[in-house]
């Protein structure tokens, strides 16, 4: 079975290529880019019948594949104008752009999961943003006080 690697050019475009599963890396526009099976996430595609493909995504310029756990590729027709060689658009005789209507792809919902949070932050500010409170004094004699009795009834049932 093959893998679908998406690479996110610098201008917002996406570049689309296949890749064996016996390939441990693969050139795409003069980079060389590395595969990582765990990074792999199932994407969603067709229309009427969805087929699941096993996807890599990938940045220009970063040889590494990104990890998202939850991530949509939005594809939709959008008129888009036309560009000349120099990049510049292209006017019509009246003013206004010349367009054309094409597919677009733009990536939707990224979560950023607990696992990503705990990757990014360090220990120290996730006990702050715990949920629950460091234990204060009080609690500390609530805890020695029910092993004392915990103690006490043990010993109380062999005597």
């Amino acid at each position: 079975m093959t893998t679908f690697c998406m690479i996110l050019r610098t201008n917002r475009t996406l570049g689309k290529i296949k890749v064996k599963d016996n390939q441990d890396d693969f050139k795409f526009e003069e980079g060389l880019y590395f595969i990582q099976r765990e990074k792999v996430f199932l994407n969603k595609v067709g229309w009427i019948i969805k087929k699941i493909r096993p996807t890599l995504l990938y940045m220009e310029g970063v040889s590494q594949p990104l990890y998202l756990d939850n991530l949509k590729i939005k594809e939709y027709y959008e008129d888009v104008p036309l560009l000349d060689e120099k990049g510049k658009p292209i006017k019509n005789e009246d003013g206004t752009f010349k367009t054309e209507h094409k597919p677009v792809r733009k990536l939707e919902d990224i979560f950023i999961d607990a696992r990503a949070i705990h990757n990014m932050v360090a220990k120290k500010i996730l006990s702050v943003l715990s949920a629950s409170d460091d234990m204060e004094i009080k609690d500390y004699v609530i805890l020695i006080l029910l092993i004392v009795s915990i103690v006490l009834i043990i010993i109380s049932m062999f005597v």
